[in-house]
């Protein structure tokens, strides 16, 4: 149905399918950041159907969630970041699928995707996923998927060695 652009800073739009391949080839769809934020660059483009869920997620454990066919068409702050906080991932939710959190440590936690509290308004703070007491301990996400049951994750630990583990095995 459309595509979803996010910025790094949490600003986001939609892009009807039947105009993406306009703004492709005018090489505009990395205009849609807030300008008066210097420090705010493109992040991603995800296909969204408007019925799914479209979710971000900042590095500071915050998660926003919002159906598909609630974003706006024209750049908006989408989630409320702090000053030093940032997207790490944004994507589509598709129903049956679970949220995959993986923190600096290389910690994943896995999430059922009735967790998530779709907004009715955009512009807010988003769920936090921890405590603030556990926030301040410096935990930090660095990465977030959405995967089904069946699907596999694959890690990449500091000595090189590679970790497959299948997303049902993942504690909720």
């Amino acid at each position: 149905d459309q595509a979803v652009q996010t910025s790094r800073r949490g600003y986001a739009r939609k892009i009807s399918i039947k105009f993406l391949q306009r703004y492709i080839s005018r090489n505009s769809i990395g205009k849609g950041t807030d300008a008066s934020v210097k420090v705010d660059h493109p992040f991603n483009l995800t296909l969204c159907n408007q019925d799914d869920l479209f979710v971000m997620v900042s590095r500071q454990g915050y998660v926003l969630s919002v159906s598909g066919d609630d974003l706006p068409v024209a750049a908006g702050q989408a989630i409320r970041l702090d000053p030093d906080d940032s997207l790490v991932a944004s994507f589509a939710l598709a129903e049956g699928a679970s949220l995959v959190i993986v923190t600096q440590e290389g910690r994943a936690i896995r999430y059922p995707a009735d967790w998530l509290k779709p907004v009715a308004k955009l512009g807010r703070k988003g769920q936090a996923i921890w405590s603030k007491a556990k926030r301040e301990t410096g935990i930090q996400v660095v990465g977030a998927l959405a995967a089904a049951d069946d699907d596999w994750g694959v890690g990449l630990k500091a000595n090189g060695q590679l970790v497959a583990v299948k997303i049902n095995e993942i504690p909720l």
